[in-house]
Protein backbone atom coordinates (compact mmCIF):
# COMPACT_ATOMS: atom_id res chain seq x y z
CA UNK A 1 0.00 0.00 0.00
CA UNK A 2 1.79 3.25 -1.06
CA UNK A 3 0.19 5.31 1.83
CA UNK A 4 -0.39 3.96 5.25
CA UNK A 5 -1.46 5.78 8.18
CA UNK A 6 -0.60 4.73 12.33
CA UNK A 7 -1.06 6.28 15.38
CA UNK A 8 2.39 7.83 16.73
CA UNK A 9 0.41 8.95 19.88
CA UNK A 10 -2.42 7.70 20.27
CA UNK A 11 -5.08 10.35 18.81
CA UNK A 12 -2.93 12.99 18.97
CA UNK A 13 -0.52 12.97 16.51
CA UNK A 14 -1.33 10.43 13.34
CA UNK A 15 2.18 8.83 11.37
CA UNK A 16 2.13 8.79 6.99
CA UNK A 17 4.04 6.95 5.44
CA UNK A 18 4.59 7.26 1.51
CA UNK A 19 6.05 4.14 -0.18
CA UNK A 20 6.86 3.43 -3.75
CA UNK A 21 4.41 5.32 -6.32
CA UNK A 22 1.76 6.74 -4.94
CA UNK A 23 -1.31 7.76 -7.20
CA UNK A 24 -3.90 10.56 -7.25
CA UNK A 25 -6.16 7.45 -6.09
CA UNK A 26 -4.02 7.10 -3.09
CA UNK A 27 -3.93 10.20 -2.45
CA UNK A 28 -7.51 10.78 -2.78
CA UNK A 29 -8.73 7.60 -0.49
CA UNK A 30 -6.12 8.74 2.31
CA UNK A 31 -8.00 12.37 2.15
CA UNK A 32 -11.56 10.57 2.48
CA UNK A 33 -10.15 8.07 5.78
CA UNK A 34 -8.43 10.78 7.22
CA UNK A 35 -11.41 13.84 7.07
CA UNK A 36 -12.82 10.79 9.13
CA UNK A 37 -10.71 10.64 11.89
CA UNK A 38 -10.66 14.45 12.11
CA UNK A 39 -14.68 14.25 12.20
CA UNK A 40 -13.97 11.62 14.67
CA UNK A 41 -12.07 13.02 17.04
CA UNK A 42 -12.73 15.26 20.36
CA UNK A 43 -8.83 16.31 20.41
CA UNK A 44 -6.63 18.56 17.97
CA UNK A 45 -4.59 15.87 15.80
CA UNK A 46 -1.26 17.06 14.78
CA UNK A 47 0.10 14.89 11.37
CA UNK A 48 3.59 14.03 10.18
CA UNK A 49 3.83 12.98 6.50
CA UNK A 50 7.09 10.64 5.87
CA UNK A 51 8.03 10.93 2.21
CA UNK A 52 11.23 9.53 2.46
CA UNK A 53 9.68 5.95 1.35
CA UNK A 54 8.10 7.26 -2.17
CA UNK A 55 9.16 7.10 -5.38
CA UNK A 56 7.04 8.34 -7.37
CA UNK A 57 4.32 11.50 -6.67
CA UNK A 58 1.20 12.42 -9.30
CA UNK A 59 1.29 15.01 -11.35
CA UNK A 60 -1.47 17.27 -11.46
CA UNK A 61 -3.00 20.52 -9.58
CA UNK A 62 -4.79 20.94 -6.42
CA UNK A 63 -8.14 21.10 -8.38
CA UNK A 64 -7.96 17.12 -8.53
CA UNK A 65 -7.67 16.72 -4.87
CA UNK A 66 -11.36 16.80 -3.90
CA UNK A 67 -12.17 18.13 -0.08
CA UNK A 68 -8.41 19.26 0.54
CA UNK A 69 -9.50 23.04 1.76
CA UNK A 70 -12.17 21.34 3.91
CA UNK A 71 -9.23 19.26 5.64
CA UNK A 72 -7.14 21.87 5.74
CA UNK A 73 -9.81 24.17 7.57
CA UNK A 74 -10.80 21.24 10.21
CA UNK A 75 -11.34 22.48 13.50
CA UNK A 76 -9.53 19.59 14.60
CA UNK A 77 -6.30 20.00 12.27
CA UNK A 78 -3.30 20.87 14.24
CA UNK A 79 0.27 20.98 13.13
CA UNK A 80 1.20 19.56 10.10
CA UNK A 81 4.59 18.52 9.76
CA UNK A 82 6.89 16.78 6.91
CA UNK A 83 9.99 14.52 6.45
CA UNK A 84 11.51 15.40 3.34
CA UNK A 85 8.90 16.08 1.24
CA UNK A 86 9.97 16.26 -2.78
CA UNK A 87 10.14 19.36 -4.35
CA UNK A 88 6.54 19.35 -6.06
CA UNK A 89 5.23 18.88 -2.35
CA UNK A 90 7.19 21.46 -0.83
CA UNK A 91 5.77 24.16 -4.13
CA UNK A 92 2.18 22.63 -2.84
CA UNK A 93 2.59 23.43 0.88
CA UNK A 94 3.64 26.49 0.29
CA UNK A 95 0.51 27.48 -1.53
CA UNK A 96 -1.60 25.88 0.90
CA UNK A 97 0.01 27.79 3.58
CA UNK A 98 -0.78 31.07 1.82
CA UNK A 99 -4.16 29.91 0.99
CA UNK A 100 -5.56 28.39 3.58
CA UNK A 101 -3.32 28.86 6.60
CA UNK A 102 -1.31 25.59 6.87
CA UNK A 103 0.88 25.37 9.75
CA UNK A 104 3.19 23.64 8.69
CA UNK A 105 7.26 22.78 9.33
CA UNK A 106 9.77 20.20 7.57
CA UNK A 107 11.77 18.08 8.96
CA UNK A 108 14.30 15.50 8.20
CA UNK A 109 13.24 13.08 10.33
CA UNK A 110 10.28 11.58 12.07
CA UNK A 111 11.82 12.29 15.40
CA UNK A 112 12.89 16.12 15.03
CA UNK A 113 9.08 16.35 13.66
CA UNK A 114 8.00 14.65 16.90
CA UNK A 115 10.28 16.45 19.19
CA UNK A 116 8.75 20.06 17.64
CA UNK A 117 5.01 19.38 18.24
CA UNK A 118 6.08 17.82 21.65
CA UNK A 119 7.15 21.43 21.82
CA UNK A 120 4.05 22.95 20.88
CA UNK A 121 1.80 20.89 23.02
CA UNK A 122 4.21 22.12 25.60
CA UNK A 123 3.85 25.54 24.98
CA UNK A 124 0.09 25.63 24.37
CA UNK A 125 -0.31 23.96 27.63
CA UNK A 126 1.18 26.62 29.83
CA UNK A 127 -0.94 28.84 27.44
CA UNK A 128 -4.15 27.34 28.73
CA UNK A 129 -2.54 26.83 32.40
CA UNK A 130 -3.02 22.85 31.26
CA UNK A 131 0.95 22.69 32.19
CA UNK A 132 2.56 20.69 35.52
CA UNK A 133 5.31 22.27 36.29
CA UNK A 134 8.52 19.62 36.22
CA UNK A 135 10.72 20.07 39.32
CA UNK A 136 14.28 20.84 38.59
CA UNK A 137 17.13 18.28 38.67
CA UNK A 138 19.55 18.44 40.91
CA UNK A 139 21.85 19.46 38.10
CA UNK A 140 19.47 21.98 37.42
CA UNK A 141 19.67 23.89 40.94
CA UNK A 142 22.97 24.15 40.79
CA UNK A 143 23.83 25.93 37.60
Amino acid sequence: MPITTEWYESNRILLTRYTGAVSLADILRFMEDFKQVLDDSSTIIHTITDFRGADEMPRGSLEQVKGVQEILQHKQLGWSTSVAPPPMVTFIYKTLMKVFGLRLAVFDSVEEAVIFLHKLDEVEARRTGQHKSIPPTDEAQTS
